[in-house]
């Protein structure tokens, strides 16, 4: 039948109240030709018409709760079910409370991860002389992951930009994705060392930490001098930056670097 928004269950014979106080199932027979006058209330009337007479409602459980409740009916021809058959309804219904259990945990979770990663991917800074656009859009439905990315200012004339991906899409890779980030930014702050260098030391917290199993991402500063940007970067395995100048797009392949894994790794090269 139609979806009915707005319920309200006050019992009167209804057998889905019934079901959800008792918190078990209900055996009901309907009788006369006309539907029962709670099926108006519950949407349900179009369901009696075609000459329903016997009913069976479930309530399904998830953690002790009545979250639905699942209908069997038998035509007024048919013979009533046997115990053997109620114990297969109760199944069904049990089945069901497992997979809407499964669905709400997930869901959660799933929920919690977006309010973490979202809470990461902050605006990037505003920095007079520079046009700063950051675009995110995960590919398929996994919407939770290890990328990201960030641009915060390192002093007066400097501004520090990080794009990076951890290994997953689950809440495990956004959360060692907010450590990664989190220690990034502090290793930037912290002293004025150059972008290899700080990826380095950013390779070797990782390794001693085992924060994960393996990340990729540049790290690059941009420096105002006089009139001009100069951009200094490194690679710790990640895909090359592009540069766009007068229509023409270049990859910029001029440093090496492996990936963020949790043994030591050779230094990496600055360009």
């Amino acid at each position: 039948p139609p979806r009915v928004t707005g319920l309200r269950w006050y019992g009167d014979g209804d057998p889905i109240t019934a079901a959800i106080r008792q918190g078990d199932l209900i055996g009901q027979p309907v009788s006369g030709a006309e539907p029962p006058a709670w099926s108006h209330r519950t949407g349900s009337v179009a369901t009696f018409r075609g000459g329903l007479r016997h009913l069976v409602v479930e309530p399904v459980l998830v953690n002790g709760l009545v979250v639905a409740v699942v209908s069997f009916a038998l035509q007024d021809d048919r013979p009533w079910w046997s115990d053997d058959d109620l114990h297969a309804l109760r199944q069904i219904a049990r089945y069901a409370g497992i997979a809407l259990e499964h669905g709400l945990s997930y869901q959660a979770t799933r929920e919690s991860a977006l309010v973490l990663q979202r809470s990461l991917l902050i605006e990037p800074s505003t920095v007079d002389g520079l046009q700063i656009c950051a675009r995110y859009r995960p590919a398929g439905r996994d919407e939770v992951g290890g990328d990201w990315y960030d641009a915060f200012p390192r002093g007066s004339n400097q501004l520090a930009v990080v794009i990076g991906d951890v290994v997953g899409h689950d809440i495990t890779a956004a959360a060692a994705m907010g450590q990664l980030s989190a220690t990034l930014r502090c290793l930037a702050l912290d002293r004025d060392d150059g972008p290899g260098a700080i990826l380095d030391r950013l390779a070797a917290i990782n390794a001693r930490l085992s924060i994960t199993p393996f990340a990729t991402l540049l790290f690059a500063t941009l420096t105002r001098i006089a009139d001009r940007w100069v951009m200094r970067w490194a690679s710790a395995g990640h895909p090359p930056p592009l540069l766009l100048a007068s229509g023409d797009v270049q990859l910029l392949h001029r440093v090496r670097g492996a990936a963020l894994v949790t043994s030591e790794t050779p230094p990496r090269d600055e360009a």
